[in-house]
């Protein structure tokens, strides 16, 4: 019952102008990945290349010192 009602409203968001554009570039988004293995590398590498380092995809945990990465009070409270 709610499946075909959640599917329903789906749809009908899909087919509103307002939403219609934003939906057909978020599948544009998706659809432009590499497929491939190696074109995923690729595509990898030499987006890393052109943000010079890629500094905004850099895990925070980089920065972190070892007492909080490492959370050593949940470890000694398990």
């Amino acid at each position: 019952m709610w499946i075909t009602t959640a599917s329903n409203l789906v749809e009908s968001w899909c087919t509103m102008p307002q939403f219609l554009s934003q939906y057909q570039e978020t599948v544009a988004l998706i659809l432009d990945w590499p497929t491939s293995t190696m074109e995923m590398a690729v595509f990898w590498v030499e987006n890393v290349s052109r943000h010079r380092g890629a500094p905004h995809m850099t895990s925070v945990a980089v920065d972190m010192p070892l007492h909080q990465d490492l959370l050593p009070d949940v470890i000694s409270v398990l």
